[in-house]
């Protein structure tokens, strides 16, 4: 049976997505680029610990059951997203600052070492088939048990993640935002079960101020490095910037276009840097459009529009397969 979607969280995952294609289409040291970048990541590990609540991960499943549905939702797409990324290193040695090798591809296979990556936005992918397989075992403790486990996450992202193999940082960094997203989840739902919201309208040009003032006393953050600038400033400007577009998605939560886009987020995801970094120039100069046409906001509404049509083919792909087999398990 297919499962209810929350319209605030299709809401929250289009409005992230938006800010991903967005922020990797500015340069260095732009402050729209530090501002998106302050949150964008951690807020989408924040809405896959809420929603682990909501779907009992944990209980439903088997491990194997659990493993092989992982692994078709979000290994299968990064191992495909990989071998296309080391094809193009290989092919177009000037797209990779590195040497591609068959050592590094099998880092990324194996391990979350994700230097060696043309497609840097499909790291993503990976540390969360981990960190999933990670909260299996977790969520099973009492919530209690949780918050000690949160202070070793927040504690080994202040001090560890730079220096763990394998990438075993990434766990820590993403596990934190995961599990207050976990704790987040019975307090939203208690203020939605006395009638009203913990949100307020007001709440957001604040948020905005507070953060845009944060993001201007911090350094540059990038997960993907470790790059975290103060550490202190770095979480406060997370949790404003995952607070800020909660309170956005609850007030366009209607929105149809900001759901699709969350729903897709994925595909989205894994696409649109390949697609800014080396089609859209070449369809703007197919397309004769002039040069002042090629700015970050035009080249992201472009890119998002034509991943839109993609997505949408595969989703059309996929319901015409579930079809098929439903077709064939009635005719035996």
């Amino acid at each position: 049976m297919k499962s209810e979607r929350i319209d605030w969280i299709d809401t929250a995952k289009g409005i992230g997505i938006i800010l991903v294609v967005f922020s990797h289409l500015t340069t260095d040291g732009q402050f729209l680029r530090n501002f998106i970048f302050s949150f964008h990541m951690p807020l989408f590990f924040f809405l896959s610990g809420f929603l682990s609540v909501r779907s009992g991960k944990a209980k439903k499943y088997s491990f194997r059951e659990y493993l092989l549905r992982r692994i078709k939702r979000l290994y299968v797409p990064y191992f495909i997203c990989l071998v296309l990324d080391h094809l193009a290193a290989r092919l177009v040695p000037t797209l990779a600052n590195y040497e591609p090798n068959l050592t590094h591809f099998l880092r990324n296979m194996i391990a979350m070492d994700l230097k060696y990556l043309v497609n840097g936005p499909i790291w993503f992918l990976v540390v969360m088939f981990y960190l999933n397989l990670v909260f299996f075992f977790l969520l099973k403790l009492p919530r209690k048990r949780l918050y000690p486990v949160f202070c070793l996450f927040v504690l080994g992202t202040a001090f560890l993640t730079r220096d763990l193999p394998f990438g075993l940082g990434y766990i820590f960094h993403g596990g934190a935002f995961f599990l207050l997203g976990y704790f987040f989840n019975p307090v939203y739902k208690q203020q939605a079960g006395r009638g009203r919201s913990a949100f307020s309208i007001p709440a957001i040009p604040v948020c905005a101020v507070l953060l845009s003032i944060g993001c201007t006393r911090n350094s540059m953050v990038d997960l993907h490095w470790f790059q975290y600038g103060n550490f202190y400033l770095y979480y406060l400007n997370a949790l404003l910037g995952i607070a800020l577009t909660i309170l956005v998605s609850i007030q366009l939560k209607k929105l149809r276009l900001f759901q699709y886009l969350g729903r897709n987020s994925e595909v989205i995801l894994c696409l649109h840097y390949p697609f800014t970094r080396i089609l859209m120039p070449k369809i703007f100069l197919l397309l004769g459009l002039s040069e002042y046409l090629y700015h970050p906001v035009t080249e992201s509404i472009l890119t998002i529009l034509i991943l839109c049509c993609i997505a949408c083919v595969i989703e059309v792909y996929g319901r015409i397969k579930a079809a098929g087999i439903i077709k064939k398990t009635a005719l035996k």
